[in-house]
C-alpha cells in the first residue's frame, strides 16, 4: 500500500493463456467520499442552490482514488 496512490491490483488467472488469448476480467471495487478525485459543491454554490454537486477531476494520481488504474 502506497499513500495516495493504493496498492497494485494482482489477478490470479485459474489457468494459463496462450499469448493473445482474448479475455474478459470484471473488477468490481468501492471508493469513497475522501476520494481526492471528487469534489462537492454545496448547493449554495449552484445555480440552483438546491443541491449539492459532485465532479470529478482525473488529475495525475487523483484518477487512482475513484478507479483501479
Amino acid at each position: 500500500m502506497v499513500p495516495d496512490v493504493g496498492q497494485a491490483l494482482t489477478i490470479d488467472l485459474p489457468q494459463q493463456y496462450a499469448p493473445g488469448a482474448l479475455l474478459s476480467i470484471k473488477v468490481y471495487y468501492t471508493t469513497n467520499d475522501q476520494a481526492t478525485a471528487f469534489s462537492w459543491l454545496t448547493p449554495q454554490q449552484t445555480l440552483g442552490k438546491k443541491l449539492p454537486y459532485l465532479f470529478t477531476q482525473c488529475q495525475f494520481l487523483a484518477c487512482r482514488s475513484v478507479a483501479p488504474l
